[in-house]
């Protein structure tokens, strides 16, 4: 019998991430299951392959089952290939799951390929295991079906884990980081968060006791990952840090840096929130071993009503400041303070008031708010609660390659994106928007940054006061054509906040220009008039 693993990544820049659903899979089954299986190893296929020539390659496989992992970045695209494979292999079990799963009636009738579905709040390998085993449908831990929905229940805190995939499948991961030099492989340390974030979509952990591997297998799995010749090593927990044996683990990777150089880069997707006393020690150990010069700082909001709406934990601000300080001032790391654009209580007020507090520190970004599935804001009841307003845009896979794939009018993916709520309304939602990328611009060029600082103190305003009049400015500087390249771009700019509108990525305007490369150049041409213009409001 045969079987494998659908999972289509984002293609962002080079680098391609190891297949660690199949990995995670296939030795949890080797571990736990009953039958005997050929597990086929997945090919690494972008999404401009037509879905046709996917399905014809997948239907030579003689799959007994086929397994989809869903997200917004391949849904579309994932079901294409599905429906056409079906055609071929009517037969065959196709199992989907992930965070990008409704299963319901709707949901069947309009994907009817699909057999079966695994809750969102079940944890594949459980899922997997049973699926495989043979159970009947309702014997398999959160399994969703066209007339049915199993009873038998998850656990989180009586998950057992694998023992090391990356040591089970050393081959898969040598053969993969030599023909594709930069690999990126996904390391796991705990599953679970104790926080309900109603933007987060992590499923199967949320509001939940974690749940922490054994460090013997987590240190095997860096062992085989270093052994393969990994480029970067992502970790993907919700809560680094929150565990002392984090900095060991941090430690063990560190170790490895400094004598071999590898891995040559390390990304810590999820800091911990209420627990920070361990944040410290772990990146004084990154900055030792040249893994990061900055610090981010997940603030999300600065007002505390903002954070009780989105249910968001954290320790105080001002407590954030005193450890960022602390961090800037002893570990010598710049500090990034991250915020999210439109969260409901935010006003446009709010983002010109954190320059004030973000001004002593090396940068800041506002990140838009993307309504992801399974999700609390993607309920009806929230979003009429707060006053969501949305917009639409293609994924990253149509904006960063050259030409867009000849598929991809059929299986475009598009992010939904947060332009509007009862306390900001689109037209402040665009100029927060605004502010945050030509402020980063301004601070990423040392001679307008200069120039602007003198400006600011010569008239002795605050960060928040000097930058309303910057951003008032921008549509009518005239110096060096850049009116008219504005008035070319800025119409395009509002365009993106049309409700319900498909368009283009945010971080592309243009054909010719993006708009962090359009902000530096409104600096390289019109700095003089920029500063001249905000001194006479």
């Amino acid at each position: 019998m045969n079987v494998t693993v659908l999972n289509f990544s984002p293609q962002i820049t080079e680098h391609i991430s190891f297949p660690y659903v199949y990995a995670l899979f296939k030795h949890y089954y080797q571990q736990r299951g009953t039958n005997t299986y050929t597990w086929i190893d997945p090919r690494y296929i972008t999404q401009d392959t037509d879905p046709g020539v996917v399905a014809t390659w997948l239907a030579t496989l003689d799959l007994d089952y086929l397994l989809c992992s869903l997200y917004v970045w391949n849904y579309s695209y994932s079901h294409a290939v599905l429906q056409r494979y079906r055609q071929l292999c009517p037969t065959v079990t196709i199992a989907v799951g992930g965070p990008h799963v409704f299963p319901s009636t709707d949901y069947f009738t309009a994907h009817p390929w699909v057999s079966v579905c695994c809750d969102v709040n079940t944890y594949g390998e459980v899922f997997v295991k049973d699926l495989l085993d043979g159970n009947a449908l309702a014997d398999v831990t959160g399994a969703v079906w066209p007339h049915g929905r199993s009873t038998r229940p998850f656990i989180i805190r009586e998950f057992e884990w694998a023992t090391s995939p990356y040591t089970n499948s050393l081959d898969l991961a040598l053969d993969i980081a030599q023909r594709h030099p930069y690999t990126a492989m996904q390391l796991e340390t705990s599953r679970g968060c104790p926080y309900r974030c109603s933007f987060c979509e992590w499923g199967g952990g949320i509001g939940t006791k974690m749940n922490k591997r054994s460090l013997i297998d987590i240190k095997a799995d860096i062992d085989a990952m270093v052994q393969s010749g990994v480029d970067t090593i992502q970790i993907c927990d919700s809560n680094f840090g929150f565990w002392p044996e984090d900095v060991e683990v941090m430690q063990y990777i560190c170790e490895y840096k400094k004598l071999i150089g590898m891995p040559k880069n390390l990304e810590i997707y999820g800091w911990s929130k209420n627990n920070i006393k361990h944040h410290y020690d772990i990146l004084a150990l990154m900055k030792s071993a040249g893994y990061t010069q900055h610090y981010a700082v997940s603030l999300q909001s600065i007002r505390e009503d903002t954070l009780t709406n989105v249910r968001r934990s954290d320790v105080p601000v001002e407590t954030r400041l005193a450890f960022a300080r602390r961090v800037r001032d002893e570990i010598g790391l710049a500090i990034q303070f991250e915020l999210m654009l439109a969260l409901p209580g935010d006003t446009l007020d709010d983002y010109y008031q954190a320059l004030d507090m973000r001004h002593e520190f090396q940068d800041f970004i506002n990140f838009v708010w993307w309504v992801l599935p399974n999700t609390e804001a993607h309920t009806k009841a929230y979003r009429q609660q707060h006053g969501i307003i949305t917009a639409w845009a293609e994924t990253v896979e149509s904006d960063y390659r050259d030409q867009k794939p000849s598929t991809w009018t059929a299986n475009r993916d598009s992010w939904e994106y947060v332009i509007g709520t009862n306390t900001l309304a689109p037209e402040e939602w665009l100029e927060a928007f605004i502010l945050d990328r030509f402020y980063i611009a301004a601070k990423n060029d040392s001679g307008a940054w200069n120039m602007l600082e003198h400006a600011r103190l010569q008239l002795d305003l605050l960060p928040s006061e000097f930058w309303r009049r910057v951003v008032n400015v921008i549509p009518v500087v005239q110096q060096g054509g850049w009116a008219e390249l504005w008035q070319s771009v800025y119409p395009k700019l509002q365009a993106l906040i049309v409700p319900g509108s498909t368009n283009r990525s945010l971080y592309v305007i243009d054909d010719q220009y993006s708009l962090p490369e359009l902000a530096l150049e409104y600096y390289e041409r019109g700095i003089e008039e920029i500063v001249q213009r905000v001194s006479r409001v």
